[in-house]
């Protein structure tokens, strides 16, 4: 059986140049970010996200609508794009807004379940 830091080595190792992605657990605690994630929020480590809500990276005026959400995610979780009716928008440390398309994708790792978000400016759109 591999161990939880092995996994996370693994993952690490293979998508933090490139990829935008978070894990946060059920509860919606960040656990897991890659350097590329940080950066487009504003961050400049993995110790300013990991342990903090998911809730921080939403805009305030939609942050309750968002754990309602992300709450009902779990009643029925399955790997699917996110806002598929609405405009997604991630917030930056400085507190500007951007706009960002984001795919969920639900797994256990070491039997904690855990979902996984990928995620992509928008740019202009």
């Amino acid at each position: 059986m591999f161990s939880e830091m092995a996994i996370e080595a693994e993952i690490w190792e293979a998508t933090k140049e490139s990829d935008a992605i978070l894990v946060a657990d059920d509860h919606g605690i960040i656990t897991w970010i890659t350097g590329t994630c940080e950066r487009l929020f504003g961050y400049l480590t993995r110790k300013e996200l990991v342990g903090k809500s998911v809730h921080t990276l939403v805009p305030g005026a939609i942050r309750e609508k968002h754990a309602d959400y992300f709450r009902g995610f779990w009643d029925a979780p399955s790997a699917r794009p996110m806002g598929n009716t609405r405009i997604l928008e991630g917030q930056h440390k400085d507190g500007h807004t951007f706009k960002v398309s984001v795919t969920l994708a639900p797994w256990t790792i070491a039997g904690r379940r855990q979902v996984k978000a990928s995620i992509a400016e928008m740019g202009g759109v």
